[in-house]
């Protein structure tokens, strides 16, 4: 991820939230009419919006990054702050959760 000011981590991280959201509510929709879902695509909306949710509310910052880690963009794990850490493992462990729960509609 590219740092970029605060706002507009804000506003992409909505926007993140706001298509987490939306795929839920579309392949919910879909499994529940259909009988069927995408296992792959079931895995990425809680993802989403828990990346989103990090954007939102822990955006990167340029300075921070660049005097802890010597680098002015996000190249790897470390560098990523660990309520970014917590929140991915949380997207991972919903987005099991949400294929498990497809599963027994």
């Amino acid at each position: 991820m590219a740092a970029t000011t605060k706002a507009t981590q804000r506003v992409a991280g909505l926007l993140l939230i706001a298509l987490g959201v939306g795929t839920t509510v579309w392949l919910w929709g879909d499994a529940l009419e259909k009988g069927s879902f995408l296992v792959k695509l079931a895995l990425l909306p809680p993802i989403m919006v828990t990346m989103g949710l990090a954007m939102l509310l822990f955006p990167i910052d340029k300075d921070r990054l660049l005097a802890e880690h010597g680098v002015e963009s996000v190249t790897n794990l470390s560098h990523y702050p660990p309520a970014w850490k917590v929140l991915m493992v949380l997207g991972v462990l919903g987005g099991i959760g949400d294929v498990v729960a497809l599963r027994y509609l």
